[in-house]
């Protein structure tokens, strides 16, 4: 009968770590793809206990449950279906090993005894929720806030978390930060973790409502795909123009017969200007053969 219930336990165990991806995260138009984060980070918070030194290692896997290592007892180690864990160490002087005093598996899909009744076990709800950065209180904020539960611990049977900010870096020192704690209130665990893939571009599209990264007005890409002002007046002072000289000459032949020519301020001028462009090009083109000649004019 135990050994069912065990094999049954284990199976949903395993069904419900399945239902958990970090590839796809969509929230308030925004997208993100942690899938590259997949594996386990830690951080450590050391504290000065004299005579000893307390070492605390938070531990998570942003996208399943942390890894079992098979050469630690399970007693040492965090439970089945923990995504988020921690693990007191104390270092005594003298002592080759450290004493481990803690392991707090806040967060998960954790196999846990249902209620008072010892024959009954049940699953743990990791109920992940996700917080777009941008749309909170610090708007300077980029990136994902991912909130883990179904850590349990102790007889209490209190409810633990974990809130994660994925954050987008500004800079190379931000993004070599890495998993950073931040604080754990004995009830929530919080820490940020830099990295690129909280990008709200890293993804390929970017949200509807962020500009952020769109041209500036004044960005040379964008003029060469676009005509300038005096391409613009160029073109309307030469509509200008054809239209005041066809305008005028279809009055003038109508009420005086005149050719349009004759009706336009210094006609003269105007009349000569093909002339003039033809001998202009005329002793170009002379110069030139007259150069091909060595400089040499025939006699």
């Amino acid at each position: 009968m135990r050994k069912s219930l065990l094999i049954s336990s284990l199976l949903l165990a395993t069904q419900a770590y399945a239902s958990f991806d970090c590839k796809i995260i969509e929230v308030d138009g925004a997208k993100f793809d942690l899938s590259a984060l997949a594996g386990t980070h830690s951080v450590n918070v050391i504290q000065d206990t004299p005579p000893s030194m307390t070492t605390m290692t938070w531990t998570i896997n942003p996208c399943g449950a942390l890894e079992r290592n098979g050469n630690i007892p399970d007693n040492k180690q965090c439970p089945h279906g923990t995504y988020a864990c921690g693990i007191q160490q104390v270092n005594v002087p003298g002592m080759d090993d450290p004493i481990l005093t803690e392991i707090i598996p806040v967060a998960g899909e954790l196999t846990v005894q249902d209620g008072d009744n010892a024959d009954k076990t049940k699953v743990t709800e990791l109920s992940p929720t996700f917080e777009r950065l941008r749309n909170g209180a610090d708007k300077n904020k980029e990136g994902v806030l991912v909130k883990l539960n179904g850590g349990q611990w102790g007889s209490s049977n209190s409810s633990l978390s974990t809130v994660i900010e994925y954050l987008c870096p500004r800079n190379d020192e931000e993004k070599e930060q890495g998993l950073t704690y931040i604080d754990w209130d004995t009830k929530i665990l919080r820490l940020s973790y830099w990295t690129t893939h909280a990008c709200e571009n890293a993804f390929g599209e970017k949200p509807k409502d962020d500009d952020k990264n769109a041209p500036a007005k004044d960005d040379p890409s964008t003029k060469d795909h676009s005509w300038g002002w005096f391409t613009w007046f160029f073109i309307l002072f030469v509509l200008g123009f054809a239209i005041y000289a066809i305008g005028g000459a279809w009055a003038s032949y109508n009420r005086y017969g005149t050719t349009p020519m004759n009706n336009l301020p210094n006609h003269e001028i105007i009349r000569d200007i093909p002339y003039i462009v033809r001998d202009f090009f005329s002793k170009v083109l002379g110069t030139i053969n007259g150069s091909n000649r060595g400089g040499y004019s025939a006699v």
